[in-house]
């Protein structure tokens, strides 16, 4: 996971930022922060651009891309919380739900994600029966509703599948 925020040289990463940082690090995961002058922060030290490490997610594209959603998910178990925007998650939940059919995948629900990224919103979704029963999470929507989601997925351990429904 990369997470990318520009910053000043003199920030103070309190805030998103640097409760960010201190819950990536827990999970052995790297944020790495960028000021204007294209340096980075990284765990407390600013270095030059001449010396950084990405580590890239997996990312997949198609038209036919949902079809291969139990190959990627089933490794990490069974049941999946479905976390998203109202919208959002009617428009992908007949692709998500033909694409598991038989697979051994379950939805458990699909559950809005409050309609902010807020730690508030996190906190009760972390809350929620069902969250916390799900093997993963299926993060859907737009950038609020996935970014809430990569927050509980850091703040939970569970892993996080996006489904940018902009790009679908």
């Amino acid at each position: 996971m990369i997470v990318y925020e520009k910053v000043s040289r003199k920030a103070n990463l309190g805030g998103t930022a640097g409760v960010l940082l201190q819950h990536l690090s827990q999970y052995g995961m790297s944020a790495f922060l960028f000021d204007s002058q294209d340096s980075f922060f990284s765990g407390g030290v600013f270095d030059s651009m001449e010396n950084y490490t990405m580590m890239l997610p997996r990312y997949s594209i198609g038209t036919e891309i949902y079809s291969h959603i139990p190959e990627f998910c089933c490794p990490y178990g069974k049941t999946v919380i479905a976390i998203g925007g109202h919208k959002a998650m009617a428009a992908a939940k007949p692709g998500i739900d033909a694409a598991i059919q038989g697979s051994g995948l379950e939805i458990l629900d699909y559950i809005w994600y409050g309609g902010e990224a807020s730690y508030e919103n996190v906190a009760a979704l972390e809350a929620h029966p069902l969250v916390q029963q799900a093997d993963m999470i299926f993060a859907i929507g737009g950038g609020k509703a996935l970014d809430t989601c990569k927050c509980l997925s850091v703040t939970t351990g569970t892993p996080v599948f996006p489904f940018p429904t902009i790009a679908r």
